[in-house]
């Protein structure tokens, strides 16, 4: 720091002398002790400067040969650490900032202060456009472990196909038995082969060791188990339960569960699951399943959705459709006049545009219609 105050300060006189000559040229008279010293101002303050520089140098030169050799060596390497510490740290900060080359250049000049085994793991963070997914005999395990973890991110570009990350991912697991990622990966590269059982195996694994939260699990669990029921044969009837039980909301599961109540269970069992369901959630989606699969015998299916109390826009949909398709023309009609007055809905609106359209009557189906499509 004193050193460039020092050299701030002789810059400054420098281009002071150099505006002014004048300044520079005026002659400057000392006398001392019966001694008369004469120069020129800007000579005399370079003279000054060149003295004290010799003397500075002089001081450390004899600083240097009192402590030894080692003292001048460590110096010097002393300042060539900070500058590759600062290195270093840039590089590092472009990387995780995508800045620049990414860190490239500075993290090759500064990699010399880590240990050798590091410098393949920042070559692999700093240069991902020479990314080579193919595994080499003798690869450090955190360097398996990197390159797994980049290869297998499908954000990785240029993406790689199944087979290469199923490569990375087994090697990974090899090193690292017990990593929570290596094994989140794992499930979502089961999930992606359609390959259920361990799919169904690996999810739970994530999800009863804390590495994945139940709200991001259970979906694809249940969809597991959903099709595993579908090839399990006598068994089917425990994965559909195990399903139900834990996704009792969600739409697939109610509806695969139905579907294979009708088998096992008939009809009564089938549409007590849905009606069920249509008085908790509105599943627009059930509905319409629950619509085309009890409207064969629509009038007694329509008694015990009656019994099933006002429930949900959902439920009001279809005790107004099974109504008309038992010919319940009055109850049918007040059922949809009262659900669009609550709830004006495209679909709603479109199922009345059908029943007018069934009945001729053209205006009042463009209307309802042309409200679907506003809606």
């Amino acid at each position: 720091m004193r050193l460039f105050v020092l050299f701030i300060l002789v810059l400054a006189l420098l281009v002071a002398f150099s505006l002014f000559p004048d300044v520079a040229g005026q002659v400057m008279r000392v006398e001392a002790f019966g001694w008369q010293f004469e120069a020129k101002q800007g000579a005399f303050v370079g003279a000054l400067i060149c003295l004290l520089f010799v003397f500075w140098l002089a001081s450390r030169v004899f600083t240097a040969l009192i402590a030894g050799p080692g003292y001048i060596w460590q110096t010097l390497k002393l300042g060539g650490r900070k500058r590759r510490e600062e290195r270093l740290k840039l590089g590092i900060a472009e990387c995780i900032n995508m800045q620049g080359d990414h860190g490239k250049r500075n993290l090759g000049k500064g990699k010399s202060l880590l240990p050798d085994w590091s410098h393949p793991l920042l070559t692999l963070i700093s240069d991902k456009e020479s990314f080579n997914p193919e595994m080499i005999e003798g690869e450090d395990g955190l360097h398996v472990a990197l390159k797994a973890r980049i290869g297998t991110d499908l954000m990785h570009k240029p993406a790689l196909d199944i087979k290469n990350r199923k490569v990375l991912l087994q090697s990974w697991l090899r090193e690292f038995p017990d990593s929570p990622l290596a094994q989140i990966r794992e499930a979502e590269m089961a999930v992606e082969e359609e390959d259920w059982n361990q799919a169904a195996v690996s999810l739970e694994r994530i999800w009863k060791r804390g590495f994945r939260s139940a709200t991001s699990v259970k979906p694809l669990l249940a969809t597991a188990w959903i099709h595993i029921a579908e090839k399990a044969g006598k068994q089917a009837g425990e994965y559909y339960r195990k399903a139900l039980r834990l996704m009792p909301h969600q739409t697939d599961v109610v509806l695969a569960v139905g579907y294979y109540k009708q088998q096992t269970d008939g009809d009564l069992a089938v549409i007590q699951l849905w009606l069920d369901h249509l008085n908790a959630h509105d599943d627009m989606l059930v509905a319409k399943a629950a619509f085309e699969y009890m409207k064969a015998d629509a009038l007694s299916v329509f008694k015990r959705v009656e019994k099933a109390g006002a429930g949900t826009p959902a439920l009001q949909w279809l005790r107004a459709q099974l109504a008309h398709q038992a010919g319940l023309e009055g109850l049918a009609e007040e059922t949809m006049a009262s659900l669009l007055a609550e709830h004006p809905r495209a679909e709603f609106w479109q199922t009345r545009g059908q029943w007018y359209r069934d009945q001729q009557q053209w205006q009042q189906a463009a209307a309802a219609f042309e409200n679907a499509c506003n809606g």
